[in-house]
């Protein structure tokens, strides 16, 4: 594999998610046909690994290879089968209560890296994750549609005593940051 496709593979797999086209070609100051070319190399050089380079018409990312798609799916299942457990509702309940939480926040207030747990209730369709519009170096955490539709509610307002303990989750956050602001 060359020097580029090897970039192209460190770039993906680094950000863990899907890449606008655009942006892969501005930190690889290629043009799209070169790009095409990178693409094209690189999923020729990692044809017999696991994984695979996943395009669209904006986008790139690195995924399970279709080959082994299945063994990972009965592998997540079995995962999503188990009970989400003390972490998982800790987690949880600070993203309904919050309305959204970074993972630097939901560490804070659990006094624990919770990224493990994260990336479990992601996978089991509780949360999703998109890019914090105050932080694009971090990533905000949300409740989806089947997590609120399972516990009963249509928005997380709709919690009992949300009031209350939103504020206090809030407050919170606020010492987080104002603690952060002294310390440097």
């Amino acid at each position: 594999m060359d020097n580029t496709a090897q970039k192209l593979q460190a770039l993906l797999y680094a950000h863990g998610g899907e890449l606008k086209k655009s942006d892969v070609m501005t930190a690889l100051s290629v043009d799209v046909d070169q790009l095409s070319a990178i693409v094209a190399t690189l999923h020729k050089s990692i044809a017999e690994q696991g994984i695979d380079v996943y395009e669209t018409a904006t986008t790139l990312s690195l995924r399970t290879a279709a080959a082994h798609a299945s063994f990972i799916q009965d592998l997540q299942k079995k995962d999503t089968e188990k009970d989400v457990g003390t972490a998982g509702l800790e987690v949880l309940a600070i993203v309904l209560y919050n309305d959204g939480a970074s993972r630097a926040t939901i560490d804070y207030i659990r006094g624990v890296n919770s990224s493990a747990t994260l990336r479990q209730l992601v996978l089991r369709g509780l949360l999703e994750r998109a890019k914090d519009p105050n932080d694009a170096r971090s990533w905000l955490y949300t409740a989806t549609p089947e997590l609120l539709a399972h516990i009963g509610v249509a928005t997380p307002s709709e919690l009992p005593e949300y009031d209350t303990l939103s504020e206090t989750l809030h407050t919170t956050a606020i010492i987080e940051t104002d603690d952060h602001a002294n310390e440097q």
